[in-house]
């Protein structure tokens, strides 16, 4: 298989993309209190850069459910549960908040015959593709890795690799991938599997905290000039600048 010398960009979705808001908290809610009796919040725990079966143990451990919280098939209920609720407020018309110049900046990277634009995030398949339904994002992202894959987002560089590689038919070179993320999660995600990242500062982490994680690049939001100025930058020597843009 001959190696690809495209640039690829994986994007978070939560905090990078979009803001889901009561479409994912109530929809978790609600499933919560179907599976253990309670409508637990995912607001008491940190839910950015981690992934839904993460969150999942994570609440229920917080709230005394020890032995469920390792249980898959608890898991799956409240997945099942969730799901159906995301769905159904969808169809309701609860939406999602789409984050300031991203509707341009994938537009514009659609547009490059250098670029190949795929998905890395924490949510299950599923749930990813309500959400971007429900902020309108139409994007034809190629290949990608989900929480559905692996509960430790570190492993999912690798999934999210082989299957645009299966996609393409090519190779890709691990120094060619660029995680696009709001947190520190996805830096280290980044850092596991050999890829680049692009840091956005447009979630709940301040961009000091995300800075101090040496990320490649740092932005306080997405932009199409951010994107020329990162793809002109590796065509030089020297490589993209890491600032604040």
């Amino acid at each position: 298989m001959e190696s690809c010398g495209k640039i690829v960009f994986l994007f978070d979705i939560d905090g990078t993309l979009l803001l889901a808001g009561a479409l994912a908290e109530e929809s978790y809610r609600d499933a919560f209190a179907a599976v253990t009796g309670k409508p637990y919040s995912i607001r008491t725990v940190d839910c950015s850069g981690r992934t839904d079966p993460w969150i999942v143990r994570e609440v229920l451990l917080n709230n005394g459910h020890g032995a469920q919280a390792h249980d898959p098939v608890v898991h799956e209920q409240v997945f099942t549960r969730f799901l159906v609720g995301m769905r159904s407020r969808l169809e309701r018309g609860f939406r999602a908040s789409v984050l300031d110049g991203v509707t341009d900046s994938l537009a514009w990277l659609e547009q490059q015959p250098g670029v190949v634009l795929g998905l890395l995030t924490g949510n299950l398949e599923a749930g990813a593709r309500i959400k971007l339904e429900a902020a309108s994002i139409t994007t034809r992202f190629s290949a990608g890795a989900y929480g559905s894959d692996h509960h430790d987002r570190n492993q999912l560089g690798p999934i999210a690799k082989k299957r645009l590689e299966e996609s393409l038919g090519q190779k890709i070179d691990p120094d060619r991938v660029w995680i696009v993320g709001d947190s520190v999660h996805d830096i280290a995600c980044a850092r596991a599997a050999g890829f680049r990242v692009m840091a956005v500062a447009s979630g709940s982490t301040p961009a000091e905290r995300l800075a101090s994680a040496n990320p490649d690049c740092l932005v306080e939001t997405l932009s199409v000039s951010s994107f020329q100025a990162l793809l002109g930058g590796l065509s030089r020597p020297d490589g993209p600048a890491g600032g604040l843009g």
